[in-house]
């Protein structure tokens, strides 16, 4: 039986003849099951369910759907809530066909236990303003017998203002990494109402299927990544304390967990967050130092001796809100050792006050699981290190830099053959193999191209070789991301790289008026792009920039189903 049911419309749908279930949707759910979407347990359930009804057929006997309700969700178009409900106990069945896919709910899309006799499910994966139809049923716990269906029609919305123009130009979907694309984009302008932020995910077309936008979490591009939970987390901002926080959201939107810096007793929570295999978070924080032995000139021009400059600091913290590990980087580096950007005060304003300068500008770390110790990238000193949890140095990737006579004393990886030392940097990722992947910025006083890039380090003979690196062959002159920017391993050959702020002015002086955010897959062994995703203002006059801090893949749009491959 069919209904049409518009957005926050109940239908009550009475129950049609009931059948069994088969084995084909056996087959289907478990094939689910195996990309994660699914679960194993539920598909031999099915599979035990054709199994009687091809020996003892019994329409007639699973349970019936006695009443369906369908909501378009108000915060965000492109997903809805159906509920529907069963004359007894049973396993609820949701099938989803629309927009030129189709899907089941798998066990993680339900906001209601199982089995039950009142059934919700979250339904995600919507294009915007397309129509799809929802099949709802419930399995019998006892006999497997599938009962009567429901069938519901459900349209998207269309994006609300505000939103991110988005258009794919390359897409080989034969040659891509399945899955999602998850990314941030904040935008120049702010219409009412909504936050120049916004998170994005696009599916396998480039199409959005589902979006975050909210006015007082979130301000500034960010990190935001899925963890274990199945939960998205997030940098955002903590408008009661006017400090940074860290948010865990839904597939709904709904806050589930936080933190706010000033709660942690953080100064600040900056450009990384990330879940540690402990449940402990990592996150980037700063301390605040006053020095008086800079010199009192650079390259001829005063500088003088007395400088405020802000450090990056390691910090973790553990789900209750309990800081378990703070480190001050500088307490490992030099204080005098400063290159481009430190005279830039802009970025610390609003957390320390004017006139402060930005002596490291962190933007990456993560924990290296063979041993414990910490990799980190400092964007202001062109290095990317490890050190161990206590501050000792294992290697740096970098060079001296005439302003520091204690960094004669670090140790530096010698780079081996061609290649060239990453600038500007952002997102060191260590990969599966050892070596090192890393979105190189590249200097505005340089080559002004940026790139990913991997290097294999030697730790015992303190020597990286560059063994990959991607320049898009397609633009001319080469992109050039001013600041931002990402680069993911995603399968055995492919890699995702965010350009986050591509200057389009280059070779013109460098300005972010006007920027612009490419996402790009790219197959490393070929170094073919399979897939591109553009973020872009194309007016000629006055145009408006689109910035993205990272993008990541999703294998499902669903949280993973635990336990599963």
């Amino acid at each position: 039986m069919r209904r049409w049911v518009p957005a926050i419309v109940i239908v009550l749908g009475w129950g049609s003849l009931a059948h069994a279930a088969t084995a084909g949707m056996a087959v289907a759910e478990i094939g689910l099951a195996g990309e994660g979407t699914g679960v194993v347990g539920f598909a031999q359930v099915l599979l035990n369910a054709a199994i009687r009804a091809s020996v003892s057929p019994s329409p007639g006997m699973g349970p019936s759907v006695v009443a369906t309700q369908s909501l378009n969700l108000p915060r965000n178009v492109l997903s809805a809530i159906v509920s529907f409900r069963t004359d007894r106990v049973s396993i609820p069945r949701v099938h989803v066909r629309g927009g030129g896919r189709s899907w089941w709910v798998p066990a993680t899309g339900y906001l209601t236990g199982r089995p039950g006799t009142e059934h919700a499910a979250l339904i995600v994966g919507m294009k915007p303003e397309t129509d799809y139809t929802v099949t709802v049923s419930g399995i019998d716990e006892t006999n497997f017998i599938e009962g009567s269906r429901e069938i519901l029609d459900v349209r998207s919305g269309a994006p609300p203002p505000g939103f991110p123009p988005i258009r794919v130009p390359v897409n080989k979907r034969d040659k891509r990494t399945p899955g999602y694309v998850l990314f941030d984009v904040t935008r120049e302008s702010v219409p009412a109402g909504t936050s120049p932020s916004w998170i994005v995910i696009v599916d396998q077309d480039g199409d959005p299927v589902w979006y975050y936008n909210d006015l007082y979490f979130f301000s500034l591009p960010n990190d935001v990544r899925r963890i274990s939970t199945g939960n998205f987390l997030m940098l955002g901002y903590d408008p009661y304390h006017s400090t940074a926080a860290a948010y865990e959201i839904n597939l709904l939107g709904a806050q589930v967990r936080s933190w706010s810096a000033f709660d942690l007793g953080l100064d600040s929570m900056h450009h990384e967050l990330g879940e540690l295999p402990d449940g402990n978070f990592v996150v980037l924080s700063s301390k605040l130092h006053f020095y008086q032995d800079y010199p009192e000139e650079l390259y001829g021009y005063p500088i003088g001796s007395d400088h405020t400059i802000v450090t990056d600091a390691i910090a973790v913290f553990n789900p209750a809100g309990e800081v378990v590990y703070f480190y001050d980087l500088v307490d490992s580096l030099d204080h005098l050792r400063f290159l481009q950007g430190f005279e830039e005060t802009g970025f610390w304003e609003f957390t320390y006050g004017p006139g402060v300068n930005d002596w490291g500008h962190g933007n990456g770390v993560i924990e290296d699981p063979r041993d414990g110790n910490w990799i980190a990238s400092l964007r202001h000193q062109d290095i990317v290190f490890k050190m161990t949890p206590e501050g000792a140095l294992v290697w740096v990737l970098g060079q001296h830099h005439f302003t520091s006579t204690a960094d004669l004393t670090w140790p530096f990886l010698h780079l081996e053959g061609p290649g060239s030392l990453p600038e500007r940097q952002h997102a060191p990722e260590l990969l599966p193999n050892g070596n090192l992947l890393v979105y190189d910025n590249a200097s505005a006083l340089g080559s002004r191209t940026s790139r990913a890039v991997e290097f294999a380090i030697d730790e015992e003979n303190l020597t990286a070789r560059q063994v990959w690196e991607w320049i898009d062959p397609d633009y001319t002159p080469p992109l050039y991301s001013i600041a931002l920017g990402d680069a993911d391993r995603i399968s055995e050959t492919n890699v995702l790289v965010d350009d986050g702020a591509i200057d389009r002015w280059n070779p013109a002086p460098v300005s972010l008026v006007g920027a612009w955010t490419r996402i790009a897959e790219v197959n490393k062994v070929t170094n073919e792009k399979v897939f591109e995703l553009i973020v872009r203002d194309d007016a000629e006059e006055d145009p408006e920039s689109f910035l993205s801090y990272r993008a990541e893949h999703l294998a499902s749009l669903y949280p993973p189903i635990p336990g599963a491959p």
